[in-house]
């Protein structure tokens, strides 16, 4: 159930997750890794705070739930910065960011209900 909410999760933000990815490309950002956290989920919320503050995922949760939309915190990270974050999951994160991604494709990371799914998209 978990595995299918969060892939339900990536569905509904496919158009913010390609957003976050193109604008770190354009910041210069090389081999982004886009970080999908779900911040109604104690868990996500407590790892996107670590990552941007408190105050900037409190604005976001109180944007989704006054529109009526996902709570989700969506964040674009070089990869040696991803890493860094992953380095204090369980090994197979670790294993997983390191695996390779195709010429054209970018990685996603999606936080959801205590679990992590770990996927890829076509780059825009």
């Amino acid at each position: 159930m978990a595995s299918e909410d969060r892939h339900a999760l990536l569905r509904a933000n496919y158009e913010r997750i390609e957003l976050a990815y193109e604008q770190a490309i354009r910041s210069g950002v090389d081999r982004p890794v886009v970080f999908v956290f779900d911040i109604a989920d104690d868990i996500g919320r407590l790892m996107a705070q670590d990552l941007a503050g408190a105050e900037v995922v409190k604005k976001q949760r109180d944007i989704a739930d006054r529109n009526g939309v996902n709570m989700c915190f969506i964040l674009a990270l070089p990869l040696d910065t991803a890493r860094q974050v992953v380095s204090k999951w369980p090994c197979k994160s670790k294993s997983s960011l390191d695996a390779a991604v195709p010429s054209g494709e970018f990685p996603v990371v999606i936080m959801s209900h205590g679990g992590v799914t770990w996927t890829r998209r076509r780059c825009p």
